[in-house]
């Protein structure tokens, strides 16, 4: 798996999040009652988290920026929950528990322009909505795949380093008595005192000898 995939993932989790906030902002020019303080903190954590998004198309490969991806996508968005919360903190007890992970804790996940009270179903199907949680699930795959990634990069590369290359088994040591060269010659130089000896006893002819000669020391 290379780190190209995990790139390209990051990089459609930062478009999808560009054009919903494009989505999310174009209501200023239709509904004057949504310019409220809520509306410019939505604004402010959609382009914090695209920042935090951009350095993982470049710099797949590094588990912190994996991490800071799914931070990111995570920790500013529940920020701008709690900045909610505080603003609308009486109302906070008038829901029951049910109440509080449907009107709250829901529509802080996955709806940019979030507004405490309003029900998680009647927003959740907005096309933004929809836009964000695909932008969440594609940079959360992409940190998985970069996590993956690396792992087993590093795996091969421990792998490399503890079983060394064929070459290098046949380079002899230092405490070996001669260099390969010299045990050629070594061979080489008796080869041709054997075959001395066969010319002395006449077993082969001074033209032969001179034959094999050359083929041993590669004249």
């Amino acid at each position: 798996m290379t780190p190209t995939f995990p790139r390209a993932l990051f990089a459609a989790a930062s478009g999808i999040f560009a054009i919903s906030f494009i989505q999310d902002t174009s209501f200023i020019f239709r509904d004057e009652y949504q310019l409220n303080w809520l509306f410019y903190v939505g604004m402010g954590t959609t382009l914090i988290q695209i920042t935090l998004l951009a350095p993982p198309i470049f710099l797949v490969g590094k588990r912190v920026v994996a991490a800071i991806s799914v931070i990111s996508v995570y920790i500013v968005q529940f920020l701008f929950g709690v900045l909610a919360i505080i603003r609308d903190l009486e109302y906070l007890f008038d829901f029951g528990i049910r109440g509080f992970f449907q009107y709250w804790i829901l529509p802080m996940l996955f709806i940019p322009n979030y507004m405490p009270g309003t029900s998680f179903e009647s927003l959740f199907f907005e096309t933004g909505s929809y836009l964000r949680f695909i932008g969440i699930f594609l940079g959360i795959l992409g940190a998985i795949l970069t996590f993956v990634t690396v792992r087993s990069e590093n795996q091969k590369s421990t792998s490399v380093g503890q079983n060394p290359s064929t070459a290098q088994m046949f380079v002899p040591s230092r405490s070996s008595g001669m260099q390969p060269s010299h045990v050629n010659s070594r061979e080489a130089i008796d080869q041709v005192e054997r075959l001395g000896d066969l010319l002395k006893k006449g077993l082969i002819t001074q033209e032969e000898f001179d034959i094999k000669k050359r083929q041993i020391l590669g004249l």
